[in-house]
């Protein structure tokens, strides 16, 4: 074999181990890439919502606290219908309820029903 033929199969070696290792970093990225996905929307993401979920149930927590105050300072139940009505549709403007509706009128069963139906 003559000194061309030898340098020529030592570049086309090199080449090949040049492919070989290209391939090796694709698939070291592709497993990376992949484990950061995993982690990011199986663990991060949840994570989030959690800790959301966990201030809303604070800040429910919150405006309850409120509205059971508000009834207590304003004499809740008074035993007159039209008055606990307007108690209850007082403190929930008053505390936040994210609902506003009737108290005595629509059948709620207890005034945190009035304050915090739908959440």
């Amino acid at each position: 074999m003559n000194k061309q033929e030898e340098y020529y199969g030592y570049l086309l070696e090199e080449k090949r181990q040049q492919k070989r290792a290209r391939k090796i970093l694709a698939g070291v990225m592709a497993v990376v890439l992949t484990v950061s996905l995993v982690w990011f929307f199986g663990y991060f993401i949840p994570l989030q919502q959690q800790a959301q979920a966990q201030q809303q149930a604070n800040r429910n927590a919150q405006i309850l606290q409120t509205f059971h105050s508000c009834l207590s300072d304003n004499g809740y139940p008074t035993g007159y219908a039209d008055r606990d009505n307007f108690i209850v549709y007082s403190c929930q403007q008053q505390s936040g309820c994210p609902y506003l509706g009737g108290y005595n009128y629509n059948g709620d069963s207890s005034p945190d029903d009035a304050c915090m139906k739908g959440t």
